[in-house]
């Protein structure tokens, strides 16, 4: 199970039970892929066993940092969590959806924003157009 693998994952590397957990599932569009930006109609299905585990918890400082078990090398990045944005590092490549939250955290006035650690588990494909960036940003 994706929460089990997420809590494992999170003690293994932060030496610490995790304080929440959530998870978002991936999705297809039925119909209309690629319309809803041009005005058009799209009939998206949740994928109820493929989903984006997230489970973390707050570190007191200001640093993020993300663990993930979707890669054997270069599985675990941390940066200031005030450092995000034009400036900020885009490797490895697969935390840059992280980084997207958090830049959107401060433009929307949250400057008292913590760093935290975090630990992601999907079963959602990478590049299978299952929305496995969408579930990683909900989650």
């Amino acid at each position: 199970m994706a929460l089990q693998r997420a809590r494992s994952l999170f003690s293994s590397r932060f030496q610490r039970e995790p304080s929440v957990a959530v998870a978002a599932p991936g999705r297809v569009n039925l119909i209309g892929e690629h319309t809803d930006y041009n005005d058009g109609f799209v009939m998206p299905l949740a994928l109820s066993d493929k989903v984006c585990t997230v489970v973390g918890a707050k570190n007191n400082t200001n640093t993020v940092r993300v663990v993930t078990e979707s890669f054997n090398e270069d599985n675990y990045t941390e940066f200031p969590a005030s450092v995000v944005g034009a400036g900020a590092s885009k490797e490895p490549k697969w935390c840059n959806y992280v980084k997207g939250v958090v830049l959107q955290f401060f433009k929307g006035g949250d400057a008292s924003f913590e760093g935290f650690d975090l630990a992601l588990v999907s079963d959602v494909p990478l590049g299978g157009g299952l929305s496995s960036s969408a579930a990683l940003e909900v989650a």
